[in-house]
């Protein structure tokens, strides 16, 4: 009788958790809202090396970045092309690299992409191997640093694209137009905490052509992947819910979550109605933070 006993008040334990874990995720009564999930918690995430320079594959320092790791986020090297069989010049894949790619396309015959350091020894493993040239090309990964040439064999033209895993913040430099004379901030938005951790200031430029930029600086939010810009018609939303009830506008994926960045808005966008920024996660369906204009 114990027995039976105890497993009934496990089974009713189990039910109890499992119905309030389905009130949680649906915010049943605001629950959600009332008891926010913790923050991702910073701590001291200062990258081991300097800041990546999206334009190439040299890391430099910056003074606009900021002290904490980013989503993971593919870094461009090089790309080289050519016909038929060659050894491409030598690129650089850094130390705080997590893994590289190589992004191929190649038109006729068999095909192979072998990394060969400047000693002249390969990797064992080729990042391409195929017979015949599949349509829409492939890609090939390997985790090893250094400096690399590529061993190609093809019967036809190929492209190849290099790109480095990177954790460090995207810091991008203003454009030529966001520099121009021009050139005008017309609002300045600050990040907060909605469902997770946001910090940092976006800047609405407006270029000399009539074209509009938003631009993260000092910028941080909770790591995820598939996190993504969109506008909201709420002067400042603080919840999930108000966000999600109310009419958006979707502007386009974060390219990493720590940095500064620039993102132009579609020439249509109506900003008298769309007056907050929301960093949103369509995987989980949560605000993770947003931005409204600076008091």
């Amino acid at each position: 009788m114990r027995a039976s006993g105890a497993k009934r008040l496990a089974g009713l334990v189990i039910v109890v958790v499992m119905a309030g874990s389905a009130a949680y995720s649906a915010n049943t009564f605001r629950v959600r809202d009332r008891f926010a999930p913790p923050a991702t918690k910073l701590g001291d995430r200062r990258p081991t090396g300097p800041v990546a320079d999206p334009t190439g594959a040299t890391p430099t320092t910056s003074p606009s970045a900021v002290d904490s790791r980013s989503q993971p986020w593919w870094q461009p090297v090089v790309t080289q092309s050519g016909t038929g069989a060659t050894t491409t010049p030598t690129f650089a894949i850094d130390t705080h690299a997590l893994q590289w790619r190589t992004v191929w396309r190649c038109e006729a015959g068999p095909f192979s992409v072998v990394p060969v350091r400047a000693s002249g020894d390969a990797l064992r493993r080729p990042l391409a191997e195929v017979g015949t040239c599949p349509e829409g090309g492939g890609t090939g990964y390997s985790v090893t640093p250094g400096s690399f040439s590529l061993r190609i064999a093809a019967a036809g033209p190929w492209e190849v694209t290099v790109e480095q895993q990177v954790d460090v913040p995207l810091v991008e430099d203003l454009t030529p137009e966001m520099k121009a004379p021009d050139a005008t901030v017309e609002a300045t938005y600050e990040v907060y905490n909605v469902d997770r951790v946001g910090r940092g200031v976006i800047k609405l430029y407006r270029l000399g052509d009539g074209r509009r930029v938003l631009r993260l600086e000092d910028f941080f939010v909770s790591i995820n992947s598939d996190l993504e810009i969109r506008l909201s018609e709420l002067a400042r939303p603080t919840s999930t819910d108000d966000i999600a009830k109310a009419a958006v506008r979707d502007i386009v994926p974060l390219k990493a979550t720590t940095g500064a960045m620039n993102y132009p808005l579609p020439h249509d966008v109506d900003l008298k109605r769309f007056r907050s920024i929301v960093i949103w996660c369509e995987l989980t369906r949560n605000a993770y933070a947003a931005a409204a204009p600076a008091a």
